[in-house]
């Protein structure tokens, strides 16, 4: 005898279609006429239902955008037309409005529901700021964290417990208890966010383990430079780092400008799980190539991986394949200002030097065997607040 299964009508399209999608086989068939159904989706909690899985909505903000979005007050206070001192719109797309609107209620005129296309191109106004699903965010926006929680943090559903916008789904039974143990027994789980699909790459900066903060890890160790960064890295599959000193055993901390590491200096990055080191910096080659190398073997030793330098030019300028949770990554590097006693030639070893006509050619080749593509350019410091004309140059190429 089948067990007939709907979607309640203020369900968000999307959602009853996973589920549609998701359904086990016999006895459980879906039907379009609510009064049919035994078993209901809904957004609601009835008293006999199991929660069946959550759907996560982010709140988003142009790229270029300096500000990292409302906090979740500020979203509150406008959904509910109070004032607020930053004021604006709240753009949303049909599904993020349904959402949101089953649990705060209906929203003051300062919301505007739209196409997901319209709300595409309001996205790209500096100011903006819009609510949207988590599997229907672009590259283009920026994702802010909601009473500071990510979404991109790798790890199970407990680990987003608390995040703001993650929204229940329940399934009811309706004079059908026996069905509903069935259903908990057979159904899949149904959410927008799957860890087991996601693959998060954390970026940081420029980092030098020599100077000042070598003489504070020789005096208080190597946890101490970092003890108020740990909750920052943790959830990533990869962490990155541009390293730009080399490494050597012998390495003279008191020196003024010795832009070397011990050996043992490289236990602050493993403390904070970095697995992909950088070598575009130009200084990485100021104490000559023998420490350049050692570098790379200490690297190896601790299972970190490496790009944009390396023991020839082929393998200086080749890219870092990351492929995990099916999802396929690369990673290219190279210095635009590099010194020439650095730079990587025939079977020396060195840094990249960028080169506009390769790098364009490796991306192409890479995008076609459906690698996603990051790079980073390391330019010349400067003591400016704004990016130089170079900097600016190669970032819109």
């Amino acid at each position: 005898k089948p067990i007939w299964v709907g979607c309640d009508k203020n369900l968000p399209e999307r959602i009853c279609t996973r589920f549609k999608e998701s359904l086990p086989g016999e006895p459980f068939r879906f039907t379009e006429h609510k009064r049919v159904a035994k078993l209901l989706l809904t957004l609601h909690r009835p008293a006999k239902s199991i929660e069946l899985g959550h759907w996560f909505l982010a709140q988003v903000i142009p790229f270029k955008s300096a500000h990292e979005g409302l906090s979740l007050l500020a979203l509150k206070a406008i959904w509910r037309g109070q004032k607020h001192r930053k004021g604006g719109w709240l753009w949303t797309t049909e599904e993020s409005y349904s959402l949101l609107k089953t649990h705060w209620g209906t929203p003051s005129r300062l919301v505007r529901k739209l196409g997901l296309g319209k709300f595409t191109e309001k996205m790209e106004k500096r100011g903006n700021r819009g609510v949207i699903s988590f599997d229907q965010l672009q590259p283009q926006w920026k994702v802010t964290q909601l009473a500071k929680k990510s979404l991109f943090v790798q790890g199970s559903e407990r680990e987003l417990k608390h995040y703001p916008l993650r929204f229940p789904i329940y399934l009811t039974d309706r004079n059908c208890e026996s069905c509903l143990e069935k259903a908990r027994k057979t159904f899949s789980r149904i959410s927008n966010r799957n860890s087991e699909e996601l693959t998060v790459v954390m970026l940081t900066g420029v980092s030098a383990l020599s100077l000042g903060v070598a003489q504070l890890i020789e005096t208080r160790g190597t946890s101490y430079p970092i003890s108020n960064l740990r909750q920052v890295f943790k959830g990533s599959d990869f962490i990155h780092v541009s390293n730009e000193a080399s490494f050597q055993p012998t390495c003279d901390s008191e020196d003024s400008m010795p832009y070397c590491s011990r050996d043992f200096y490289l236990e602050v990055f493993r403390h904070l799980g970095i697995n992909i080191i950088e070598m575009t910096g130009s200084h990485l080659m100021t104490h000559g190539a023998r420490w350049f190398e050692h570098s790379l073997k200490l690297f190896k030793n601790h299972s970190m991986q490496w790009y944009g330098g390396g023991s020839t030019r082929g393998k200086a300028s080749a890219p870092l394949l990351l492929n995990k949770n099916a999802n396929k990554i690369a990673l290219l590097g190279c210095n635009a200002r590099p010194p020439e006693e650095a730079i990587a030639k025939g079977r020396k070893p060195g840094i990249s030097e960028c080169n506009e006509d390769a790098l364009l050619h490796q991306i192409k080749k890479l995008k076609s065997e459906g690698y996603a593509v990051i790079i980073t350019v390391k330019s010349p410091g400067k003591a400016v607040s704004k990016p130089p004309r170079l900097q600016k140059a190669l970032f819109r190429k």
